[in-house]
């Protein structure tokens, strides 16, 4: 290098006037390889199943701080415009929507009932709700009010109440419907009692027309024959009076009569009178002087109500006392 090289003025070179940007970049070297493109791989696609990622707690908007809602809960209110950072915006439709439902359905969300599951009994799910039908816990907390009256000829069962209450727990009844179940059965049972009492009573008046036709003038006799065979009868099974008229007031052609019954007491006093029956002791249509001597015959010494008095058979004696009672009766002139 000389001296007169090192003070050589430098030469300053500018960019044209039209190209601002200065000098373009250098062209690389020919022969280098352009640089290598990454491969596109897709991202890993995650394992089916795998439930959404919650969302981290502590990030952004309040739907999504502190986990505080789940990613459906998410889902959920994004899908009902509820994703509004203004509070006040999203408070207004809650209430709003929350009212107008309620008044859709006519009650409150919190009274609406689940229906029952795949293959539930429907009893099974309306226990489970037992407060709302008014359900017991168990058969015996069942309470069934007996009518004050039943309809005539209908009888309360101690039987049908046990198994109406088990019915009724059984096929999930509360107070009211078993109550009309209860009714219904005593109405169709008074109904049956109506309806067999009209069959007993067309039969009857067609007996008793029938016994007019066979009895005609004798008619009144043939009814204070059944009575007297009624009575005989009535003492040799050992009834009371009491008893015997319990037998007695269905011998009349008046109304309450059985034409079945005058029929068979009238042919039983005709045994009595032929003596075909043991322990007789009256005849068709006795007069008061017969059965004034048969009772002074009894009583006499050695009759049968003397020997049972004296021996203090007090068996015999109330055997013989109604009897020796009706003779007195026919002896007076009172009818029988």
């Amino acid at each position: 290098m000389t001296f007169t090289n090192l003070w050589r003025p430098a030469r300053v070179a500018f960019a044209p006037a039209d190209d601002p940007a200065g000098d373009p970049p250098a062209t690389p070297p020919a022969g280098d390889p352009p640089p290598a493109t990454p491969p596109a791989t897709p991202p890993a696609t995650p394992p089916a199943g795998d439930p959404p990622a919650e969302p981290p707690k502590g990030a952004g908007k309040w739907w999504e701080k502190d986990g505080r809602f789940s990613t459906d809960e998410q889902t959920w209110l994004a899908s009902r415009g509820l994703q509004d950072e203004n509070i006040d915006t999203v408070i207004d439709k809650l209430v709003k929507g929350h009212r107008n439902a309620e008044m859709r359905l006519g009650r409150g969300v919190e009274n609406i009932l689940d229906r029952p599951a795949k293959d539930q009994k429907l009893t099974d799910w309306m226990r489970g709700q037992k407060d709302i039908f008014g359900l017991p816990e168990k058969v015996e907390d069942i309470v069934i009010e007996r009518p004050k009256e039943l309809p005539a000829g209908v009888e309360w069962s101690a039987d049908f109440e046990a198994k109406a209450k088990q019915a009724a727990f059984d096929l999930g009844l509360n107070k009211d419907q078993l109550k009309g179940v209860v009714d219904l059965q005593i109405a169709m049972a008074a109904e049956q009692e109506q309806a067999a009492q009209a069959t007993i009573d067309q039969a009857n008046a067609t007996m008793m027309a029938a016994l007019d036709k066979e009895w005609g003038a004798q008619k009144q006799a043939m009814i204070a024959q059944a009575k007297q065979a009624a009575q005989v009868v009535g003492e040799a099974a050992g009834l009371d009076q009491a008893g015997i008229a319990a037998v007695t007031q269905v011998l009349t052609e008046k109304a309450g009569g059985d034409a079945a019954a005058l029929k068979f007491f009238a042919k039983l006093g005709d045994l009595v009178a032929e003596d075909k029956l043991v322990g007789g002791g009256v005849t068709r249509g006795q007069t008061p002087a017969e059965a004034r001597a048969e009772a002074a015959a009894m009583r006499a010494p050695g009759g049968a109500y003397d020997k049972a008095t004296r021996a203090g058979d007090q068996r015999e004696i109330a055997r013989l006392k109604p009897i020796m009672d009706r003779l007195d009766r026919i002896a007076s002139g009172a009818r029988e």
